[in-house]
């Protein structure tokens, strides 16, 4: 079972989960221990969470992580005369382990995402442009909150401006401050999946994350990397009308393993009009179930129901919603 101790080893998070699997994901019969099964509770929140507060280690490393920034708190060349990105990112602590996201501006018309693109008509030829032309845009056109200049990467068409938001008030779904034609998207979607729902992630940022992986990670304080989360979908069957009224809930699809929370690896067609949750989620360990007796522990198994690949977690506390797509009015 996970536990909240030091931070698992860490997946390499530029594997592609859908041709490589992780050195985290192990062969199911590698082991002699026999597996353990859940108890029948629809929901494990409250004992979950008890858990989570008891645990001093836990509480710690939420309070402390670095974020690799390229060339943090320098400033590029003035006047800037090409075109100017702004990458926007957050820190959430609200999970298991602390996580980096980053926003992305969606084009329906592309079914794309990608960085913000500052106007032409805001000239950076200075310091105090980038701290408040720039800032300010963010605030009055983009989202409201805490914005502060970071750093900047510069290539040979283009000027990315790293900026830090931190809300004025954080709420673990939706942020009402923000516009529905921007979406937050951690880094397993941007380079292992390249999709936010059904947007492709422009190349821009991929080339951006390519040339700088190292921002995709948080590290502890003794410089070793959180788990990065894995991205998965949860079909609400229990019909609400109300997100704060939606959760996840144990199922037993498959018998051998028991009562467990099931996720679609990939987005679902939704061909029967439900609720679908957004949901990322921390692996710890995890194996690939082919059918045959388990023999060891894990925390988080891939498999396949009705040729549909699917994920399975073990406790409650791995996941994290971060975003809903309600059929009724298309609101993510």
């Amino acid at each position: 079972m996970l536990k909240h101790k030091k931070p698992p080893a860490i997946i390499d998070i530029f594997d592609n989960i859908h041709k490589i699997l992780p050195n985290e994901i192990i062969d199911v019969s590698s082991t002699d221990t026999e597996t353990d099964t859940e108890t029948d509770t629809e929901t494990d929140t409250e004992t979950d969470t008890e858990k989570c507060c008891d645990d001093k280690n836990n509480i710690s490393i939420q309070n402390k992580y670095v974020v690799s920034i390229p060339n943090e708190n320098e400033t590029p060349n003035f006047p800037i005369k090409k075109p100017i990105m702004l990458c926007i990112y957050q820190v959430r602590t609200d999970g298991l382990y602390p996580f980096i996201e980053f926003l992305l501006l969606k084009n329906s018309e592309k079914t794309t995402v990608s960085f913000i693109t500052l106007p032409s008509f805001i000239e950076i030829n200075g310091v105090k442009k980038i701290k408040y032309a720039i800032l300010t845009y963010i605030e009055k056109e983009v989202i409201k909150g805490n914005v502060s200049y970071s750093g900047f990467y510069e290539n040979s068409d283009k000027v990315f401006i790293v900026l830090k938001y931190s809300p004025l008030k954080f709420e673990s779904v939706k942020n009402d401050e923000l516009p529905n034609n921007y979406i937050w998207s951690i880094s397993s979607e941007i380079f292992n999946l390249k999709k936010i729902w059904n947007y492709n992630v422009h190349t821009t940022v991929i080339d951006f994350f390519v040339s700088n992986p190292y921002f995709l990670t948080l590290k502890n304080i003794d410089g070793s990397p959180y788990e990065c989360p894995m991205i998965g979908y949860y079909i609400v069957h229990h019909c609400r009308n109300n997100i704060d009224e939606m959760d996840i809930y144990r199922e037993t699809i498959i018998p051998e393993l028991g009562k467990s929370y099931y996720l679609y690896v990939d987005n679902p067609n939704n061909p029967d009009n439900k609720n679908i949750m957004r949901i990322a989620f921390f692996q710890g360990k995890m194996i690939v179930y082919n059918g045959k007796k388990i023999y060891n522990n894990y925390d988080s198994l891939m498999c396949e129901i009705d040729t549909t690949k699917r994920y399975l977690i073990t406790d409650y506390n791995q996941h994290i919603v971060l975003s809903y797509y309600l059929f009724t009015n298309k609101i993510l």
